[in-house]
């Protein structure tokens, strides 16, 4: 005989009348199975859970828990319990005693404890014996009496002695009182009760068991089910006793004392039988990544929920054999969904990553501005109806969840959550900060009156802090210095990448509060909009703590190595740091780096004034990929030594990076210049008769948007599959169509039966990803990073030598985009040669390695030559590079990246009221985004021909793309179209003035608002060093002079539109 499924919608049922129920109609079947501690399973029946349930409410008598024999209120207890056989019998005991339970979760520290048994009024405190050290913290501060429950022995004998406990409330009095509270994780400030009457309880459990929602839920009767979660948590109910009374599951629950790893939860499911496991998608990566547990996923569905799974763990989880089944829901609300297991007649099965909507409520979606790339998000709200009501309301009879949902194109009530509107941060990189632990730890400084983290669209996250009124004449020094243990013991918890750095707390401005919501928690997005200005210049110039670290006594040996582990130490904010441990095994990213640089080059400067002992070394000289190029305290130390000994030259430090850096070429070269031979097997049936099929990557950059433009017009091109990187959100169509949009350009381009979008790198991706064969692959693809060292860019060389095995493979043409930078690097002027001379650099001359300018050129040297290696090693193959010069952004959209190096220097004219002469900057051969587009297609594509530089009888196999004419002067266009007119003055007298600027900043803060105002100081030493070359470099245009001959020259029609677009005023009659 099967599960009976018993029918309580409407409130039919109340939780301890339903357990009754069920111990009749399925005394026999198994309500759950838990492990002993000998590892054996033992099953407990309906019947026999119910008589415990009756066991625990007398013994619950024993400890002088109240007996509710009226309709009053239902008296509160709070519970600390786990959830193993006698914790579950323990808490549906007490509500069997006419209590409400408060399930607390055992990870709120003792003071949110407290505070939620004031504001519930709980009566006492029941606790396990896992949870009694916790209980003892709070009961010696708390008035709340503290008790623990009884073992599972003594429930026992109670229920034999006694028999059944009679549940004396009736359902028209009881049905709509609170029998459970859950809280809220308090992601948004103090946790919230969230109060659930027997109605809203059983509701929660009927997502999985609705009779309207069984077109697309699987029969799940007697489904062994692996469940360790508590039942503080809503999902721990929902696969535990819910899911067993409602729907007939079989939960596995471990033992009180079980600690979850990728090994115990694996044996736990195979020793089991488990089919199913619900599991927190953090366990789910886990089990994925561990070869020795990834089997047990396989024919296993995996029930998750409670926060985002990552792509590869998702893709990971499938390609093992699991099925997914994301479960979703609020605790202020109830369950609202989970994904189909059945697709309806008709429809196509959904990813697994997409929920359907429970069909007994109603919702809204507002929609959300969308401030990056991805698909429309709304706010989900929830209503309530006569069938479900939501938990807690945030305006009559509706719930706005704070969640950001995508709605699915063609599924009624089909989302995919990605997110919450105000709990994390995204990152320039993509990755996502988890904001509440820090906030709300920062809240409980007495300092501090509000905190928020910011840095949205950024390299790194920091932190915005409201002093309370009696601390606000602090110094920004005193306040870090106040708040760093609490700063510091998060970042112990927190991934690299979430790690707040000293000089990235920030104070309010008293003027200026915080904005705060009705709920009294910080308005993020306004907050950010509020003091945009200082976060900018925050973010401008990210500048350290290094002011207050000590200088070398002198510059001996001893003292070096003592100032460069005080250095390292602290940006590493290590106390003990061995002298020949490699630093990248302790946190050392660029962001550290650039801190450990400056710290060094501020400590030496200050040596140099103090002490007597003479050298010639510039400290302002020290490279700035040192700590990279250096990855030991010992090594440093050495390296360090000699750069302030034997620097007898100006050029010397230059010298040290240069020759580190072409070692590193040549490894690189070495490592990748092998090309391995790739067997195609796939078929690939289309035939593009007429037509080419492209491959382009990076579609989704300034340059990639302007070639699919480019490409799709094109009558012989038939296909164009765009490779871009996976990110957060939804990819493909809906991201380039958002990308393009954003840029000015027709979003329609994206939905293009042309286009084929495609997710993945350059150095990952296989011939099984390719939805066709291309003819042409073009490589666009390129991290722009001037700060990083080259050992940065090794997975984008890597991607390289990939994408050059596929198109030999695949026959097809090679084309990559490198930069004029792989030949930029200038040796620097003397004082007393100020004398400009010129490199010309032709097709057919080969840039030496030395000419590389910074791990960027030095990158895209490198694929340079991997790519001229592959043509001569293979005459037959047809692969070339464009090095392109600088793009002045879109002639048609107007848009130029306002960050660049040449758009800071004129935002900058209005607090310096001039411009500089920019013949020391460079010879102004530049084009617009549309022409280099233009002619990389015209190259790629080859109408007439194929080029030149495609051949073995090509000495370099690059083409130059600069533009032919040379503007003798970008300042005079620039300051003719600009109001008021700026004046022409000397770049060194520019320069001086950025000096004099940088230097009368008293403090961080002042200098933050300083860049805000004039954003070239944080490029002064970019600036620095392209003044100080004594060689202009000038590349010669060949092959793609055709496609040159009538590009868009720099002019005062085309300064004045991008003038207008940084929000500059220009003068009408230019």
């Amino acid at each position: 005989m099967s599960f009976i499924k018993s029918q309580v919608a409407g409130g039919s049922y109340l939780l301890p009348t339903l357990i009754d129920h069920s111990a009749q109609v399925n005394a026999s079947q198994p309500f759950r199975m838990d492990r002993t501690s000998d590892g054996r399973w033992v099953a407990t029946t309906h019947a026999h859970f119910a008589a415990l349930v009756s066991g625990a409410a007398w013994a619950l008598g024993d400890l002088d828990v109240p007996h509710r024999r009226h309709s009053a209120e239902p008296p509160v207890l709070a519970m600390l319990t786990g959830s193993d056989l006698a914790s579950v019998v323990g808490i549906l005991g007490a509500i069997k005693r006419g209590c409400a339970v408060l399930m607390l979760s055992s990870r709120c520290p003792p003071e949110t404890i407290i505070a939620l048994l004031s504001s519930s009024n709980a009566q006492c405190l029941l606790y396990s014996s896992k949870h009694q050290r916790l209980a003892e913290r709070v009961q010696q501060v708390s008035s709340c009496k503290a008790l623990q429950l009884p073992s599972l022995e003594g429930i026992t004998a109670a229920s034999i002695k006694f028999g059944h406990f009679s549940y004396e409330q009736s359902r028209d009095n009881e049905v709509h009182k609170t029998c459970i509270v859950l809280h809220s994780s308090g992601s948004t400030g103090t946790p919230k009760l969230c109060p659930h009457s027997h109605k809203d309880i059983l509701n929660h459990g009927l997502v999985i068991a609705h009779p309207n929602d069984a077109a697309t839920t699987s029969d799940k009767r007697g489904l062994a089910i692996f469940n360790s979660l508590p039942l503080f948590h809503a999902m721990g109910w929902l696969a535990g006793p819910l899911g067993s009374l409602l729907a007939g599951l079989k939960p596995a629950v471990p033992a009180a004392d079980f600690v979850p790893t990728p090994e115990s939860i694996a044996e736990h499911i195979r020793s089991a039988g488990c089919k199913a496991a619900i599991l927190v998608p953090s366990l789910v990566d886990d089990l994925t990544s561990n070869l020795k547990t990834r089997d047990v996923l396989n024919g296993l569905t995996v029930w998750w929920g409670g926060a985002p799974m990552s792509d590869a763990t998702y893709s990971r989880m499938l390609e093992a054999g699991a099925t997914s089944f994301v479960t979703y829901g609020l605790t202020e609300t109830t369950s609202l969904g989970h994904s189909h297991d059945i697709p309806p007649p008709g429809q196509e099965a959904l990813d697994g990553r997409w929920i359907v909507l429970r069909s007994d409520m109603d919702y809204e979606f507002d929609a959300f501005p969308l401030e990056d790339a991805g698909p429309q998000l709304y706010e989900l709200v929830v209503k309530s109806t006569t069938a479900c009501s939501v938990i807690r309301e945030t305006a009559p009879g509706k719930t706005h969840t704070g969640d950001l949902i995508e709605k699915h194109p063609t599924w009624p009530n089909a989302i995919r959550v990605h997110g919450r509107k105000s709990d994390m941060v995204i990152l320039a990189n993509g990755e996502n900060v988890a904001t509440v632990p820090l906030e709300m730890a920062l809240s409980s400084h007495p300092w501090v009156l509000r905190a928020v983290i910011i840095g949205e669209g950024y390299s790194h996250a920091s932190v915005l802090i409201e002093p309370r009124q009696a601390y606000r004449d602090k110094s920004l020094d005193e306040f870090r210095q106040a708040v760093w243990p609490i700063v510091k013991q998060a970042n112990a918890k927190a991934p690299a990448y979430a790690q707040i750095f000293p000089a990235s707390v920030m104070l309010t401005d008293r003027t200026k509060p915080l904005p705060v919501s009705e709920k009294g928690t910080v308005q993020r997005k306004r907050a950010v909009e509020l003091y945009k200005k200082e976060i900018t210049a925050l973010y401008s110039e990210f500048r350290n703590d290094e002011d207050n670290l000590t200088a070398p006594a002198n510059l001996s040996g001893e003292a070096l190595q003592s100032f460069v582990h005080l250095t390292v130490s602290r940006m590493l904010d290590l106390e003990t740091l061995d002298f020949s441990a490699p630093l990248s095994e302790h946190g050392l990213d660029s962001l550290r780096s650039t801190m450990i640089h400056r710290g060094l080059v501020s400590g030496l400067h200050e040596a140099k004034v103090r002490c007597s002992d003479p050298t010639s070394c510039d400290p302002s000289k020290l490279p700035k990929s040192f700590p990279f190029d250096h990855c030991s305290i010992r090594e440093m130390t050495d390296a360090l030594y000699k750069f302030v000994h034997h620097a007898r030259s100006a050029d010397h430090s230059e010298q040290l990076s240069t020759k580190h850096q072409t070692n590193e070429m040549q490894a690189l070269l070495e490592k990748y210049g092998s090309l391995a031979p790739l067997h195609i097997s796939k078929p690939f049936l289309q035939d593009f008769k007429g037509g080419q099929c492209v491959l382009v990557t990076g579609t989704t950059g300034a340059l990639g948007c302007a070639l699919l433009q480019q490409l799709e017009n094109l009558p012989n091109v038939a296909k164009i599959i765009c490779l871009n990187r996976p990110t957060r959100g939804t990819g493909g169509v809906q991201r380039q169509a958002a990308v393009l949009k954003s840029r000015g350009i027709d979003e329609t381009l994206a939905h293009s039966a042309k286009l084929i979008c495609v997710e993945g790198t350059a150095d990952d991706l296989s011939v099984d990803a390719l939805p066709e064969r291309p003819d042409l692959i073009i490589h666009s693809a390129w991290p722009v990073r001037f700060d990083l060292p080259l050992k940065s860019f090794e997975s984008s060389i890597a991607g390289v030598r990939n994408l050059l095995q596929l198109s030999m493979a695949l026959r097809a043409r090679f084309v990559f985009i490198s930069s004029i930078a792989a030949g930029m690097q200038t040796q620097a002027a003397s004082d007393t040669s100020r004398h400009c001379q010129t490199r010309v650099i032709g097709e057919n001359k080969q840039v030496e390695l030395e000419w590389a300018l910074g791990g960027y050129g030095a990158s895209k040297q490198v694929g340079e030559r991997l790519v001229s290696s592959a043509v001569k090693a293979n005459p037959w193959f047809e692969g070339f590079s464009i090095r392109c010069g600088q793009l002045m952004g879109d002639e048609k959209t107007c848009q130029w990246n306002e960050s660049e190096w040449w758009p800071s220097i004129v935002r900058s004219a209005g607090k310096l009221g001039c411009l500089p002469e920019d013949s020391g900057l460079g010879i102004i051969d530049w084009i617009t985004h549309n022409d280099a587009a233009r002619s990389i297609v015209g190259l790629s594509i080859g109408y007439d021909r194929r080029p030149l530089a495609a051949t073995p009888q090509s000495s370099t196999n690059v083409v130059n793309l600069v533009h032919p004419k040379v503007v003798a002067s970008a300042s005079q266009i620039f300051a003719d179209v600009m109001h008021p007119q700026p004046r022409i003055v000397p770049l060194l007298e520019w320069l001086d003035m950025l000096n004099q600027l940088q230097s009368s900043a008293k403090d961080d803060k002042e200098y933050m608002k300083l860049t805000a105002d004039v954003p070239a100081l944080a490029l002064l030493d970019f600036y620095k060093e392209r003044a100080s070359a004594c060689q202009a470099v000038r590349y010669e245009v060949g092959e793609a002079s055709k496609y040159l001959a009538n590009a868009k020259v720099l002019d005062a029609p085309l300064a004045r539109v991008f003038t207008k677009a940084w929000g500059l005023r220009i003068r009408e009659d230019a």
